[in-house]
């Protein structure tokens, strides 16, 4: 059972790594997407700024176009705070990477097969630690019971002895029973029946449980699983297709600023959805992942 609960130490570090790991990777991918945002709209500026100049546009466009890149800014250094904190954190857990200057490579789009429902349940219940420990616990109060039931029971002993007298050696021999007039350990068998009970209790609650959880976390990552997905091969590409129509649009004077601002904004919304929906399914079937004891093998 001692061995048992280090497992199920061991499974709590490894979902704890995986969630900043997931963080981590989730935040450098933000900043590269912020990266080429901030130099996409850093060229929209100088655009427009010549535009203004040539009176194509009109001047309260330039400042309209300077505030868009100040709040890509803005974004890429909050995000840049966030990914500088996980990546200090995910580097005191592992021993000798750096602090600073390492990437994570993950295929965020990727994410574990999901097993059925029922499949998962019987994987989590035969690998799961805690619910082995559970079991080795009970196996232990039943051993209990039979030490206390074994004290009820007559003893025997074998003896020899040997004299010598003057005129002759005598040897002998005996066997001894000792019966148990009184039930001295009917007390300690009570005991023993109740706390084998007891933890009988612990574990079938403890069972139910995790059948719930399991049940809960398949839903989760099946759903959050679909979201991302259609993020990815539905959502994100139409805005990215209509945001390239629009720009074109404006380089060509077919259309104002303030619907091309309106599309990119459309577009680092959708991006920043797809990235959220991204993180969603990869933490929620990590969670799975950890209930089917998959961290420790």
């Amino acid at each position: 059972a001692a061995e048992l609960d280090a497992l199920a130490v061991r499974l709590a570090t490894t979902r704890q790594l995986r969630e900043l790991f997931i963080q981590l990777a989730v935040d450098q991918a933000r900043l590269r997407e912020l990266k080429v945002l901030e130099a996409d709209t850093e060229q929209l500026v100088r655009l427009v700024s010549l535009r203004v100049d040539k009176g194509e546009s009109r001047p309260i466009e330039k400042p309209r176009a300077e505030v868009e890149l100040e709040k890509v800014r803005l974004e890429l250094a909050t995000v840049a705070a966030d990914e500088e904190t996980y990546r200090k954190q995910l580097a005191t857990w592992l021993a000798g990477l750096p602090d600073s200057g390492f990437r994570v490579e993950a295929d965020l789009s990727e994410l574990p097969d999901l097993p059925s429902v029922e499949d998962a349940i019987a994987e989590a219940l035969g690998q799961h630690p805690e619910l082995k420990a559970a079991q080795a616990r009970l196996e232990t109060r039943q051993a209990e019971i039979g030490i206390e039931r074994r004290k009820r029971l007559p003893r025997f002993a074998l003896n020899a002895y040997a004299e010598q007298e003057p005129d002759r050696r005598v040897f002998g021999g005996g066997i001894g029973i000792e019966v148990p007039i009184w039930n001295w350990s009917s007390a300690g068998i009570r005991r023993a029946e109740a706390a084998k009970a007891a933890q009988e209790a612990r574990a079938e609650s403890g069972e139910r449980e995790l059948r719930a959880r399991v049940i809960e976390a398949w839903g989760a990552c099946k759903r959050s699983g679909l979201v991302a997905m259609r993020y990815g091969t539905e959502v994100v590409p139409r805005v990215e297709k209509a945001s390239t129509t629009l720009e074109r649009a404006y380089q060509l004077g077919e259309t104002g600023l303030l619907d091309l601002v309106d599309a990119r904004r459309l577009l680092v919304a959708a991006r920043r959805e797809q990235l959220d929906a991204q993180l969603e399914a990869q933490l929620e079937c990590a969670r799975l992942q950890n209930l089917l004891g998959r961290g420790t093998r």
